[in-house]
């Protein structure tokens, strides 16, 4: 009995020493610089051949027990050697257990990143020859600090700072939100600040659903949401509310091409409808308080966009009449009824002088009216 209880203790101490080393090789090999530098070289030559980016990184940590890895210094450049996007640090942690059994990653805290957004629009994804889906994976908590996006446009140049994204994934079903920071954006060196965005949307074998989207500032206010399908191509459809101030005219055409004609600010519901990646339609109603458009009060605004191209606008007044515009691929029209109201103010809405037209980018612009008294 002696003997079999003394055998039992011998087998169990070898196996907690051949553990021990076990454990020690494997912390040794991951520690050495040897080690390190085949996983940084596995990763470098899968981002390459994933997304045709070369990955550099400064340096590479692996924790205690493996259960973890720290890179720093990261840069993602193109073939032409530009940076899309760099990272100060990104942080991943998992059980192995979990890794094993489920493909599951706890977290990935990604620090500092900043995004090139002119070399982001202009990058192709190399077109991937396997097939399938890869499988299920799994990320337990997504966490980007500090995010910063830049880009100089056309049409716009857009600055972002300091935004804050987090998110998980589930197999086919993740979630993401984004928000805080500051926005500006620019048009011809022309600023608008944009003071706070947010961001919420749910990701399933149905598509993306916008729960929320809202974006904060002086001129320009924008609450949304809504569903969209993400398979070969983006369709669906967005709406909510929308306020803006007549400033953003022209902020947008420039005070020399497009002098400020309004003042006061439009609000009310909205939709887009997307179709193969593209507005198709959109809405707008105007239900706030009056506004003015070249001495004319105004209550109603209407405006429509039909085919991707048609626009259609409809404007009226309480103590002078209504008044419309139709743009489309034939040109410009123009129509006006009006009760009581200065002919000269008529005229410059149904036949407006330049540079209002090379404002719309639309050549030979005629217009036609009716006046009603």
């Amino acid at each position: 009995m002696r003997s079999t209880a003394r055998r039992l203790t011998l087998t169990a101490g070898f196996l907690l020493a051949s553990v021990v080393v076990c454990m020690a090789v494997l912390l040794w090999g991951a520690h050495s610089s040897t080690a390190r530098r085949m996983i940084v070289d596995r990763l470098v030559e899968g981002v390459r051949t994933a997304t045709g980016l070369d990955l550099r990184l400064s340096s590479l940590e692996m924790p205690l027990l493996l259960g973890g890895a720290d890179f720093s210094g990261i840069e993602l450049r193109t073939a032409d050697d530009a940076i899309l996007a760099s990272i100060g640090e990104i942080r991943v942690r998992w059980s192995w257990w979990e890794l094993a059994t489920r493909r599951r990653v706890e977290l990935v805290g990604i620090r500092d990143p900043a995004i090139d957004l002119d070399e982001l629009l202009v990058f192709e994804m190399p077109v991937s020859g396997g097939g399938g889906d890869g499988g299920r994976f799994e990320l337990g908590r997504l966490d980007v600090d500090g995010l910063r996006l830049h880009g100089d446009g056309p049409p716009v140049g857009i600055t972002a700072e300091n935004l804050a994204v987090n998110g998980s994934l589930d197999g086919t079903r993740g979630r993401m939100e984004v928000d805080g920071g500051r926005v500006d954006v620019r048009r011809d060196g022309r600023p608008l600040r944009i003071e706070s965005i947010g961001f919420e949307a749910a990701l399933d074998e149905g598509g993306l659903h916008v729960a929320d989207i809202v974006v904060i500032g002086p001129l320009l206010e924008v609450a949304a949401g809504g569903h969209l399908t993400l398979e070969s191509s983006i369709d669906g459809r967005l709406e909510g509310r929308l306020s803006a101030d007549a400033a953003l005219v022209p902020w947008w055409f420039g005070d020399e091409e497009f002098p400020l004609l309004a003042s006061g600010r439009v609000a009310g519901p909205w939709s887009v409808n997307v179709r193969d990646g593209a507005v198709a339609g959109a809405t707008f109603r105007h239900d706030g308080a009056e506004f003015d458009v070249v001495g004319l009060k105004c209550r109603t605004l209407e405006a429509k966009l039909e085919d991707g191209s048609r626009i259609d606008v409809r404007l009226a007044g309480p103590t002078w009449g209504q008044a419309g515009a139709v743009v489309d691929a034939a040109g410009f029209a123009a129509r006006a009824s009006v009760e009581r109201w200065s002919p000269m103010a008529v005229l410059s809405l149904v036949n407006p002088d330049p540079p209002i037209p090379a404002a719309l980018g639309v050549p030979g612009l005629t217009g036609s009216g009716e006046l009603r008294g």
